[in-house]
């Protein structure tokens, strides 16, 4: 090898005498990375003194000029460590190069791999401007407008990147750009048009990996027969990448449950590092969809590899209710223990805020401090019951629904599923069950004696409905004002939520979307308002006063319902709205002003809902 690079020298040493002499001109710089090899340090400086000389005898060959930079960029690149110790050569080469050459298109670009964030955006938009005055931009202007579309993108500025990602397709119809298009109408909430658009350009000739990212978009976007079709144009090509799990996830989606488990298996197979979360998906197939003897060996090997993968036993209990004789081993048990554990925690952990309260109305009453008198029969005890059995119905929820999630707190390493879109049907169902929940332990919590507190007499109900509605508007145009304040400062109040008025907005409109409207409607508008006053200021609330000041006591519940609707700058809106609704409930010992206003938040919120989905159409 050394005899070959002695003699490779030599032969470069001879033509680059002659080079100079015939001012022939240098090749494309990748036919020189080739010809470096592992003799770098010999020849580089050899053939970077041909591209001098070459530029120094025909200074306007700029082609030649810019091929030199990416040589120098690209000669010692080591792509595994992603560094490059030419880095800085490589820059200053462009730098001269766009000095030396202001005016040629193809140099101005080069410099644009050199640039990020804010500067690469800034630079990309004098290049736009410069684009109708200089003729010699017609054959690259595309090049522009595509890198603004992604430039854009980045920046989440979603309507100027699909207006440049247009621009440019329309400059080069050759262009594809869908991929980038349908992420772009995704993101704007436009699945439909998304759809279109990747459905418009599924062609066996793209590479395997651009159909694999529409496929799995489209997935996304719940259109699996579209995936499919993505999917299996990918797979013809047989020398790249194939996702298996997505594909395999589109044909569960259609029914084709028989060649879902082919295409597992194969992920599986070549699975060699971190292989729980292939196995545990065609564990998950074989267990619901293929065979209980296939999912027994599997359950097995899971374990074995890793004690977490089913780190509270869930999937050991669904074995068990197919299989009741199949064994048990140690390790079962053990997982039964920790999720027995954990809900024993659940049932402790309320007494952590419980007992304080307990002792300050222990302590105000020896000091003689007279404390306020609920009508309502609802105590310490009740209040232990709401918020042990809040944590065990979310627990339980979630274990149900998303297990992955669980299974993720125990070992972040162990993935077997993408990230959910905000919208999916694993969050509508969650939604469901979490409130069918609270709706159970809410009427455990009744008896008849309690109804008449609720709703008041016949006699007040009108009023109180009037007051609630009223109430409500009033809070409204409260939100309105703090979210202008907001504004003012520069921070958007409502880009989460509906109209501002609902913090679980994007899992409603997946009620919408993967049950029905009207199920939505009776979860919001009429269940969540009637339990949540009942259970924070009926139970929460009376609890509480029996023990210190009313204010107090209707302050620690209007804070608590702010945090649990998880939404940070809408906990100013939460609290003062929990204020209201005790203070009435306070005034008129009865819960009707209290759910009369909720109702028309919650209703109001829920037309919200209804247009931001009929604008994603």
């Amino acid at each position: 090898m050394r005899i070959f690079s002695i003699a490779l020298l030599v032969t470069l040493t001879v033509s680059t005498n002659s080079f100079g002499q015939s001012k022939a001109r240098p090749n494309d710089y990748s036919y020189y990375l080739e010809l470096l090899g592992s003799s770098k340090d010999v020849l580089y400086d050899s053939i970077i003194n041909q591209f001098d000389q070459y530029i120094t005898q025909n200074p306007w060959d700029f082609k030649v000029s810019i091929e030199r930079c990416r040589l120098i960029e690209n000669a010692y690149y080591d792509s595994y460590e992603d560094y490059n110790p030419n880095y800085d050569d490589a820059v200053a080469c462009v730098d001269t190069l766009v000095a030396t050459f202001p005016d040629e298109p193809e140099a101005l670009l080069l410099k644009v791999d050199y640039l990020y964030g804010e500067d690469r955006t800034a630079y990309l938009k004098e290049l736009n401007d410069d684009i109708p005055v200089n003729d010699k931009w017609e054959p690259h202007a595309w090049k522009v407008y595509r890198l603004l579309a992604e430039a854009y993108e980045d920046e989440s500025n979603y309507e100027l990147a699909i207006r440049f990602a247009t621009v440019a397709k329309e400059r080069k119809d050759s262009l594809d750009l869908t991929l980038m298009l349908g992420r772009l109408y995704k993101a704007q909430s436009k699945n439909k048009l998304a759809i279109e658009v990747l459905s418009s350009s599924l062609d066996s000739l793209d590479e395997s990996w651009e159909l694999n990212q529409k496929g799995r978009l489209l997935l996304e976007l719940g259109a699996p027969e579209k995936a499919i079709e993505a999917f299996r144009l990918a797979k013809k090509d047989s020398t790249g990448w194939q996702d298996n799990s997505a594909l395999a996830q589109a044909f569960i989606d259609n029914g084709l449950y028989a060649e879902a488990r082919e295409y597992l298996a194969k992920e599986v197979a070549a699975s060699t590092w971190r292989k729980e979360g292939s196995l545990r998906k065609l564990f998950e197939y074989d267990l619901n969809h293929g065979s209980l003897d296939s999912a027994k060996v599997e359950y097995r090997e899971l374990v074995e590899l890793n004690f977490m993968t089913d780190p509270i036993g869930i999937d050991r209990i669904r074995i068990f209710f197919k299989a009741p004789l199949f064994y048990w081993t140690v390790d079962d048990i053990l997982h039964l223990l920790l999720l027995f554990l954990i809900l024993f925690l659940m049932l402790v952990i309320p007494y952590l805020w419980i007992l304080p309260i307990h002792y300050i109305g222990t302590y105000f009453r020896t000091k003689g401090m007279r404390l306020s008198a609920s009508a309502f029969r609802w105590g310490l005890r009740h209040f232990w019951i709401i918020c042990s059995g809040y944590l065990i119905i979310s627990f339980v929820a979630l274990a149900i629904v998303d297990y992955p999630t669980i299974i993720s707190m125990f070992d972040e390493s162990i993935v077997y599923r993408d990230a959910l879109p905000e919208i999916s049907k694993v969050n509508a169902t969650l939604v469901l069950l979490f409130c069918s929940g609270l709706l159970v332990m809410t009427i455990f919590l009744l008896k008849r004696t309690d109804l008449r507190l609720i709703w008041g007499t016949l006699q007040s109900k009108g009023r109180a409905i009037g007051v609630g509605i009223g109430m409500a508007l009033l809070l409204k145009s409260g939100l309105g004002i703090y979210a202008a304040i907001l504004r003012f400062a520069g921070i958007s109040l409502f880009e989460n939520s509906a109209l501002g008025m609902l913090s679980i907005t994007d899992d409603i409109i997946a009620v919408n979307q993967f049950y029905h409207p009207a199920l939505g409607f009776l979860i919001v508008v009429i269940l969540v308002p009637i339990y949540e006053e009942i259970l924070f200021r009926g139970v929460f609330l009376s609890a509480c006063e029996k023990h210190m000041k009313f204010w107090i006591a209707n302050s620690l519940q209007a804070f608590v319902f702010a945090l649990v609707h998880q939404e940070l700058k809408l906990i100013p809106f939460y609290f003062a709205f929990a204020i209201v609704c005790g203070h009435y409930r306070n005034k008129t010992q009865s819960l009707a002003t209290g759910i009369s206003i909720h109702v028309t938040n919650n209703l109001l919120a829920f037309i919200g809902i209804l247009i931001l989905q009929a604008r994603m159409g």
